[in-house]
């Protein structure tokens, strides 16, 4: 969820954490999250230009989960594609419940606003058991300018297994919120102290 919708998101949740005095953060996981932490680094160091971000060849969780939600589906996977700079494409294989028509289910989750924006090929199969693998990348390219200078190029690579990854940064946040005043947080907005093991001092002898 990123843009308008997970603002009005926030604050709906904030009016929430506020009232229960509880501190929380949003979207603490790879993207929105991690990824977004990167991407406000590198806006810092070069605050004019544009930023790319591709993604896999990988399991998008959020997807599959979607995909599964659908009736007359058994089950499903969905794996998503890196496209142009900043571009996706799906693969989504799909498990069919008896009775049910492949090309109808099909064409529901096709027009859910989840896919309908990207380059989707949809798959019935017997059994997506073979096919899973947790495994993601994530790829993010800035170029832009820093200090008046252009072709000032930032980036960022990595391979990761999506739930641990994920697990991993729900703790660090659990972890944050020990640490904030109630309310509904991002992890944009969260000191990056707050999500490390430890006293800020020892953190901070080790990477400053």
């Amino acid at each position: 969820m990123h843009g308008d919708p997970f603002m009005a998101l926030q604050a709906r949740m904030n009016a929430a954490a506020l009232k229960g005095n509880v501190a929380s953060i949003l979207s603490s996981g790879v993207d929105p999250g991690i990824s977004t932490m990167i991407r406000a680094l590198f806006e810092i160091w070069a605050p004019t230009g544009l930023t790319y971000v591709s993604y896999g060849p990988g399991m998008s969780m959020g997807h599959t989960v979607a995909a599964k939600s659908y009736e007359g589906v058994r089950d499903a996977f969905s794996v998503t594609r890196p496209g142009d700079p900043g571009c996706h494409k799906r693969d989504l294989y799909l498990e069919i419940v008896d009775g049910y028509a492949f090309d109808e289910v099909k064409g529901r989750i096709l027009q859910d606003p989840y896919f309908s924006h990207d380059d989707v090929r949809v798959f019935q199969v017997d059994d997506v058991t073979p096919l899973m693998d947790m495994g993601h990348a994530i790829q993010i390219h800035r170029k832009g300018g820093s200090s008046g200078i252009d072709n000032q190029l930032l980036s960022f690579e990595t391979t990761f297994h999506n739930p641990a990854s994920t697990a991993q940064v729900l703790v660090a946040s659990a972890r944050a919120t020990t640490r904030l005043s109630p309310g509904a947080h991002t992890m944009l907005e969260v000191p990056l102290g707050a999500f490390l093991f430890g006293d800020l001092a020892t953190s901070m002898k080790r990477l400053v």
